[in-house]
């Protein structure tokens, strides 16, 4: 049986409904900070996605908002490339255009409603294939896995990879048993 399908069916339901919502409150959180910022939602997703690699959410979310009050700012992990193409979505019509690269762009298309866009970061490769290698090969397998585990479980791919996530990190611990405390979206849209 798919290892996702198992990880699905011994999560909870409230494990599932969170995953189901992270997309839809990451979508919130980004239509927030542009209602703040008098900018609009797509253009702060487009930030935020390019922003998003090897970034912990809280930091994201925060990169977002300070270039939403100011465009133009150094932000990002590696800002020589990510604030030249943060200037791009931030000035195109179609900002999401302008989001490249098979995770990110997949991660501003779930945010921006795709059922079907499937966010493939390290987390879920290892989830699926037990390898965070963000190779071809290893890209494939879990790409299949995940859809695979979808339909099986009656989910749409986007919310399946997020409950994954959910059901995983929640089960996280450290070698002392203690568990690990990584912040999601929904405790960022708690403390607003």
């Amino acid at each position: 049986m798919n290892a996702l399908v198992t990880l699905y069916r011994g999560g909870t339901d409230a494990q599932r409904a969170k995953g189901r919502e992270w997309y839809p409150a990451m979508h919130r959180e980004c239509a927030r900070i542009a209602r703040d910022t008098a900018s609009n939602t797509e253009r702060v997703t487009a930030v935020l996605a390019i922003t998003s690699p090897d970034a912990q959410l809280v930091t994201n979310v925060r990169w977002a908002r300070a270039w939403a009050e100011s465009p133009g700012v150094k932000i990002g992990r590696y800002p020589g490339r990510m604030v030249a193409a943060c200037r791009k979505a931030w000035t195109a019509d179609d900002p999401g255009a302008h989001v490249t690269g098979v995770k990110v762009a997949a991660f501003y298309r779930a945010i921006m409603g795709d059922k079907d866009a499937l966010v493939l970061d390290r987390w879920a490769l290892r989830m699926a294939t037990g390898s965070a290698a963000t190779t071809v090969g290893n890209r494939r397998e879990a790409e299949a896995l995940y859809r695979e585990a979808a339909a099986a479980c009656g989910e749409n791919v986007r919310d399946m990879q997020a409950i994954i996530w959910t059901i995983g990190r929640e089960a996280m611990t450290r070698p002392d048993g203690a568990r690990v405390k990584l912040v999601d979206i929904h405790d960022i849209e708690v403390a607003s």
